[in-house]
């Protein structure tokens, strides 16, 4: 019998024990945190282009400049292969050189290049595109140019070139 108190003590105990709340000596939490980003493209235009004096000749003479500028590319959470990162050159003033505010305009439209892309007409944006998702600064090559006639008035011409960055996104 003494055995049988002992044995049933040792149960009820260990009961105890598992059924018992054990008490909480330190609690904390964790948080979990998370962001989606959206891609970017940040976009520094090249610097002023100076085609300097502009030149006629009966063999039709075209002046020309190019100049550097430079994109970061950012896929943010996006994977960088999906998406494609763009940059638009368009002028302005339906794409001709002006002087004089206006007054005078040259016969022909400016025409505007990326790298060794074609040359285009100025009135259309021109695109670079780097769809391969690379990330990071990357640099790209813009040229100009400008051909002339013969009954030209003389002035100081000019024209604005406005570049746009783009980043689209997969549907």
């Amino acid at each position: 019998m003494k055995k049988l108190i002992v044995t049933l003590g040792m149960v009820l105990a260990l009961v105890a024990i598992l059924f018992v709340p054990a008490v909480v000596i330190a609690q904390g939490t964790t948080p979990v945190e998370g962001e989606i980003k959206e891609p970017s493209i940040t976009v520094t235009p090249p610097d002023a282009i100076d085609l300097g004096t502009l030149v006629w000749d009966e063999t039709g003479s075209i002046n020309t400049d190019s100049k550097e500028g430079s994109v970061i590319l950012d896929a943010g959470s996006w994977n960088p292969g999906a998406l494609d990162f763009r940059v638009s050159a368009e002028a302005d003033q339906g794409s001709y050189m002006q002087a004089d505010g206006g007054a005078k305009t040259l016969a022909n439209m400016l025409e505007i290049q990326f790298g060794a892309e074609g040359w285009a007409p100025a009135d259309a944006p021109r695109y670079k595109i780097w769809d391969e998702g690379f990330e990071g600064l990357h640099t790209f090559d813009f040229h100009v140019r400008q051909k002339i006639t013969s009954n030209e008035d003389p002035g100081n011409y000019s024209i604005i070139i406005t570049f746009t960055g783009q980043v689209e996104t997969p549907p």
